[in-house]
Formats: C-alpha cells, sequence, structure tokens
C-alpha cells in the first residue's frame, strides 16, 4: 500500500509535490526527455502558475485521438534514441499496428480488442 500524502500535497494531482514555496513535478522515470531532461520540473510558486505551466507541457497531448496518431508520436519522439536495431524492429511493429489499429481511437482500445 502506497504511503499516503502530506497535508499539503493532499489534493494536487498525481506526482505533484510543494516544497520550498514552489510546486514541483516528479517527472516518471524515462520520461525525463520531455521535461528539459530533469527529473523533477518546478512548476511554478501559485498553484494557478503552476497548472498554467502543467497546462502548456501537456497541450500536445490532447491533440491526439487516435491509435495511429500516438504511434506516430512515439516514432517521433521515443524511437530516435534507440539503438539502430531496435530503431528498425520498433518502425516493423509500428507499421504493422498502424495497420490494424490506426484508424482507431484510443479511447475504443480494450484488451478484448487487441487479444483478438
Amino acid at each position: 500500500m502506497p504511503k499516503p500524502r502530506n497535508a499539503e500535497t493532499r489534493g494536487l494531482p498525481t506526482r505533484w509535490q510543494h516544497y520550498h514555496g514552489a510546486y514541483y513535478y516528479q517527472v516518471p522515470p524515462g520520461l525525463e526527455h520531455m521535461w528539459d531532461g530533469k527529473k523533477k520540473f518546478r512548476l511554478g510558486k501559485t498553484l494557478p502558475e503552476a497548472y498554467r505551466v502543467w497546462a502548456d507541457r501537456i497541450e500536445h497531448q490532447v491533440d491526439i485521438k487516435t491509435v495511429g496518431q500516438l504511434l506516430e508520436r512515439y516514432a517521433m519522439e521515443v524511437v530516435p534514441e534507440k539503438a539502430a536495431t531496435t530503431q528498425q524492429h520498433n518502425a516493423l511493429a509500428i507499421r504493422k499496428l498502424t495497420a490494424v489499429f490506426g484508424k482507431r481511437s484510443i479511447a475504443s482500445i480494450t484488451p478484448q480488442v487487441v487479444y483478438w
């Protein structure tokens, strides 16, 4: 069972922390490249400022509605940082996944759809 949150961080979004008079976001491992290479990103001194910075950072995620768009973003942001052989394997997998699931909305994907 996870450790309960402190009183000052209760009510904040997941991975947010408040210390030293500012709000910070604890970046998940492997996503540092999306947050300027930082493991802990400073969002702002006040809560409204922190929410504004947060919204600006995740704004590009709102536009993704289909699995094809999600795979395209993965191919642009994540695959180039991998080894050459892995890039080739990922490109092949992305082509196959796009052919099958490319036009489906992300919300419509369930484990049963993937299984069949």
